[in-house]
């Protein structure tokens, strides 16, 4: 089977993108497989920070140079990013893309500032079908995540619903509150469109939650994490703890469907 493409989307930075980019392509490395990531947020790199992942950066928007001057009269440049997608510029993800080897795994996060123009490019079919005809499989990720961001990401979701004739994954984060996605009216309606959904662990806020805190701060992988003398013995402890539990999950491809 060719590469399995990995596209994470979300309208709302701060969703937990980068972080789920990196648990699947930790979870691929440990079950052995080739993967290839790839950060196309023009604005924040943040999966691109983990250099134990090789995360190829590419810009898929035109990048706009714009002169200003200062309240001194000093000029300088600030950049801001087009509407569009460039064809041309997405041309190198997909060749990226369909270079890589069978069996292996693409991991590409897609950045908010960017969400609408690739939702868009792609809702105009073509990119779609080419990658049908090229028998190749896509898997669209996307995050429902609960406090003052709940409404938010059923917007996403709605929006993602109505533009992409695909299936979608979709994980349930709880970091900003519990969300109780599975009884919701959006999945009940349209529970043939979910191929999986991902709950990730609740985690008590002054252990677990603030050690993995401290690894997505320092853009570590567990590996790392577990053999950086930065942690102590318990935090190490826990990190691997996590590491496992969110191995097992996604292993086990627990879906509440």
């Amino acid at each position: 089977m060719k590469a399995t493409i990995n596209l994470i989307l979300h309208s709302k930075g701060g969703m937990g993108k980068s972080f789920i980019a990196s648990l699947m392509a930790q979870y691929f490395l440990h079950a052995e497989r080739t993967i290839a990531c790839f950060d196309t947020d023009p604005s924040n790199r943040t999966f691109a920070k983990f250099k134990a992942l090789h995360v190829k950066i590419i810009d898929i928007v035109d990048r706009i140079e714009i002169s200003n001057r200062d309240e001194e009269g000093n000029e300088y440049v600030r950049y801001t990013y087009g509407k569009r997608i460039n064809e041309r510029y997405f041309d190198v993800l997909v060749e990226d893309l369909i270079a890589m080897p069978e069996d292996s795994e693409a991991i590409v996060d897609v950045g908010s500032s960017n969400y609408s123009q690739l939702t868009e490019y792609i809702e105009q079919g073509e990119i779609l079908t080419f990658w049908k005809e090229n028998e190749q499989p896509l898997r669209v990720h996307t995050i429902i995540a609960g406090g003052q961001n709940e409404e938010d990401s059923y917007d996403c979701l709605k929006e993602l619903l109505v533009k992409l004739d695909s299936q979608l994954i979709v994980w349930v984060n709880p970091f900003f509150g519990h969300v109780d996605f599975i009884n919701s009216e959006i999945f009940t309606r349209n529970k043939h469109r979910f191929e999986s959904v991902i709950h990730l662990p609740s985690l008590n806020a002054k252990t677990y939650g603030y050690d993995l805190m401290q690894v997505l701060k320092k853009s570590l992988t567990f590996d790392e994490a577990v053999q950086s003398s930065v942690f102590n013995l318990m935090a190490r402890q826990r990190i691997k703890n996590y590491q496992k539990e969110i191995y097992a999950l996604l292993g086990e491809g627990k879906a509440e469907l």
